[in-house]
């Protein structure tokens, strides 16, 4: 179940809270990162896995990689649909192990593509960090006017 009521939305399976929640439910995984299983302290619990998950620690791995493929897979039918050549992931679900996400998304575009015969698609990691959500926000506010 998702937050915004629907059910297996990309939101309930790859999102930071979700990465969490699975992480919770190995009780010694949850015991050695000391998560705390609350929904304020997702981010937080969250950046503990991906950086053990980047250190190379099997079971974080793992977790990310599962996360990474549902986002591939909402990527792949992307895609499909638009034809693109690149994507760029952004935003600060991606400064820990972003290297992770945007391995994974373009293993899995590449090898299921409609286009892969013709070009790859580039998936890579925004060159403004976290905070590009935050820009772009302020973006829209300045070009508004």
């Amino acid at each position: 179940m998702c937050l915004c009521g629907g059910q297996g939305c990309l939101e309930s399976l790859a999102a930071p809270a979700a990465v969490v929640a699975r992480a919770g439910e190995d009780a010694a995984l949850a015991d050695k990162l000391g998560l705390r299983g609350r929904q304020l302290s997702a981010r937080s619990d969250f950046a503990k896995i991906a950086r053990l998950a980047a250190g190379g620690d099997a079971r974080c791995l793992e977790l990310i990689e599962e996360s990474a493929t549902y986002l591939a897979k909402a990527l792949l039918s992307i895609t499909n649909l638009l034809d693109l050549d690149q994507i760029i992931l952004a935003g600060p679900g991606f400064s820990e192990a972003g290297d992770i996400y945007a391995c994974v998304a373009a293993q899995e575009i590449n090898r299921l593509s409609y286009v892969r015969a013709m070009r790859p698609t580039r998936v890579e990691l925004s060159k403004l960090g976290p905070s590009a959500a935050a820009l772009g926000a302020a973006s829209l506010v300045l070009h508004s006017n």
